[in-house]
């Protein structure tokens, strides 16, 4: 089985403070999977996003990771999967931030499924990665995430998560390692089988 998507991402800081770190993303995500029995699938994926800045503060970049996954249905209501591969992230040292470090780094990650009945299903998530710095190129982070999906409206998508992750900055104005945790909502609509419009804040 292969999957092929494409997003658009619009960041939006809602401390003025903070506003640059507005900018855009485009994502191109694919996988292609196989069956090992009826409920176990293995495959490769891949990823690539272009991260530009309203402002020249925060170097623009393009992302690429290459990857494994194997996905198992556990039982009717439980499913596990787990990934793992290489993450690149190349920094274009055009802005202002003292910081001309790229990204080579791993990425591996661990999500368990459960759906509690036909309207609430809860996902707990833990991994590394490497993520878009605030006052950095990037972070070196590891996360435990744990998400609601509330299925109550037709063709709706709503979602709570509440997180905690471990990071280390790649340098810029304040190079540190640092604890945050907080939380998200996210709201979305599906308007045809492959079109989904999609609000989420995120407090961190």
């Amino acid at each position: 089985m292969a999957t092929l998507g494409y997003d658009h991402y619009l960041y939006i800081s809602t401390n003025s403070d903070l506003d640059y770190l507005n900018r855009n993303a485009e994502v191109l995500v694919g996988s292609l999977a196989c069956n090992l029995t009826n409920t176990t699938w293995v495959g490769i994926e891949s990823s690539f996003v272009h991260d530009y800045y309203d402002q020249n503060v925060l170097n623009d970049s393009n992302a690429v990771t290459v990857g494994a996954f194997l996905e198992t249905q556990v039982s009717k209501y439980m499913k596990v999967r787990v990934a793992a591969g290489y993450q690149m992230i190349d920094f274009d040292h055009t802005g202002s931030v003292f910081d001309s470090n790229d990204a080579d780094d791993y990425y591996a990650n661990i999500l368990i499924s459960h759906r509690l009945n036909a309207y609430i299903t809860q996902t707990l998530a833990a991994g590394h990665e490497s993520q878009l710095g605030v006052n950095s190129n990037y972070i070196t982070l590891n996360y435990i995430r744990h998400t609601v999906t509330w299925n109550i409206i037709r063709n709706t998508l709503l979602s709570t998560e509440v997180f905690f992750e471990d990071a280390n900055d790649s340098g810029g104005f304040i190079d540190e390692h640092l604890h945050r945790y907080g939380g998200a909502i996210t709201i979305g609509y599906q308007f045809t089988q492959h079109v989904t419009l999609g609000l989420r804040y995120q407090f961190t």
